[in-house]
């Protein structure tokens, strides 16, 4: 018997092991018109839409579930859509202090976990169903392999925006011409990448401190050095990179980048690929800074021009684009700028509004009436403030003060009676009730006295007589 209960336990254990997971996200702050949507993890190696895994929503509710089968252990899952095209990104969730996803490095991914046999109820691409997601920004990264050595297969994105995976980024050259493209939608905000051949066969060597990368320095890193990759700052909806060398900040073929390459040299450019004889060197100690006093940065401690001076623009503003002071200079315009210098052909003639002085909303740039008005009784407020009429009809007061029981400013008196007379009465703040004859509550007894005791125990009156021998009360 002790054994069939053990293998029944064990069959328990097992079944319990791979129990049904089920996934439920609501899509509140996901946009329509996605044509797929499913949930994904380590557990299927990260795959795409399939039949087990792609999420429905029968009833309608915006609610889309699917239960997954021969999960264990703790499940780390994301969402995702279209087969990949877009999912859901948790990173700004978990930075501003969330739990949902602790499978995060908190820059360039951030999933969920949890148990295998539990029920999820998430909220896409949020922890606690705030939509709080920024658009993705679609980018064009490009990269031409013609001065690349060797033969190679593919040409492959990696990215901490997709954990450095090798080839799970193919690029294409769909026309020939040895430029390789693949635009995907990011979020974030500075994004490191390289190129690279295959899963890694081959990776670009960009030299530390180049001009379109970003260099971090550990003695860990594969060179000893530093790791040094590519960046991109999205911005916008779309971007398109620059066409670019493998292994390179410039195009293949191009000239030479004139400048000064003298680190030491206080103009030093880092972009310059051949020295121009530009190379600045101010007295000892160098101090790069603005040297023409003429230009509204001039630091007078400057003892070597940094290139970096700005000058006045015509709005005043030092190092402005002369933009800041444009605007519509046309005094009868509705959009006239009073402060604006330079007339940027954006004035506006047709300015319908409310023109009823007493309306709430009335337009005093308004020259055409545009109807419209609205008054107190529209916004349900008693004026334009949106003040309400208190307990007294005043419009935005207080109503009652403390300590007064009515609007006209008068206080309970000793009895709790709003401007009531006070302890006038014999039992002060009443008279004695009916049927008593006393503020104590006493009644008159059977011999007239109030709150007597009545004739006397053994007595036959009030007089304290008792029964003689013959009955008679008071008898001899």
């Amino acid at each position: 018997m002790k054994n069939l209960f053990s293998l029944a336990l064990a069959l328990g254990c097992a079944f319990g092991a791979l129990a049904q997971t089920t996934f439920n996200v609501d899509v509140s702050c996901l946009p329509s018109g996605f044509d797929n949507l499913f949930v994904t993890g380590p557990w299927c190696g990260w795959c795409a839409n399939d039949v087990y895994n792609t999420m429905t929503d029968p009833d309608g509710d915006g609610v889309y579930s699917v239960t997954v089968e021969e999960l264990t252990g703790t499940v780390e899952y994301k969402y995702a859509i279209n087969g990949f095209v877009e999912q859901e990104n948790l990173v700004n969730d978990m930075v501003d202090g969330a739990d949902c996803a602790p499978i995060t490095d908190f820059s360039g991914y951030a999933n969920r976990t949890t148990e295998a046999g539990s029920t999820t109820n998430d909220y896409y691409g949020t922890c606690d169903g705030t939509c709080n997601d920024l658009p993705p920004t679609n980018v064009t990264f490009q990269v031409d392999m013609a001065e690349y050595e060797g033969a190679f297969g593919s040409v492959t994105l990696n990215g901490e925006f997709n954990g450095w995976c090798g080839d799970c980024a193919p690029m294409a050259d769909d026309d020939g011409d040895m430029v390789y493209e693949l635009t995907i939608p990011l979020t974030g905000d500075t994004l490191e990448y390289k190129f690279a051949i295959g899963a890694w066969e081959d990776q670009e060597d960009l030299e530390a401190e180049a001009s379109c990368a970003l260099t971090t320095y550990d003695e860990g890193a594969p060179n000893g050095c530093c790791f040094v990759n590519r960046f991109v700052v999205l911005e916008g909806d779309a971007m398109v990179q620059d066409v670019v060398c493998w292994n390179s900040c410039q195009e293949c073929n191009a000239g030479p980048v004139l400048g000064c390459t003298d680190v030491m040299a206080c103009n030093y450019d880092s972009a310059a690929t051949e020295d121009d004889g530009s190379c600045i060197f101010g007295d000892d100690p160098v101090v790069p800074g603005c040297i023409d006093d003429n230009a509204c940065n001039y630091d007078t401690e400057a003892n070597c021009d940094d290139g970096g001076c700005q000058y006045l623009d015509p709005c005043g503003n030092c190092g402005g684009n002369g933009e800041d002071c444009s605007g519509c200079t046309i005094e009868i315009a509705c959009n006239y700028d009073p402060l604006a210098l330079n007339d940027d052909g954006s004035c506006e003639f047709f300015c319908p509004g409310c023109l009823d002085e007493t309306a709430c909303n009335y337009d005093s740039t308004a020259i055409q009436d545009g109807g419209g008005c609205l008054y107190p009784e529209d916004l349900g407020t008693c004026d334009c403030n949106g003040n309400a009429l208190d307990e007294c009809g005043v419009c935005g007061g207080e109503g009652i003060p403390e300590g007064d029981c009515d609007c006209d400013g008068t206080v309970l008196d000793e009895c709790g009676i709003c401007n009531g007379p006070g302890s006038i009465y014999e039992c002060g703040c009443n008279d004695i009730p009916a049927g008593e004859c006393d503020c104590d509550g006493s009644s008159i007894d059977e011999c007239g006295i109030c709150g007597g005791e009545g004739i006397a125990e053994g007595a036959c009156d009030c007089d304290g007589n008792v029964l003689d021998q013959c009955g008679v009360c008071g008898g001899d």
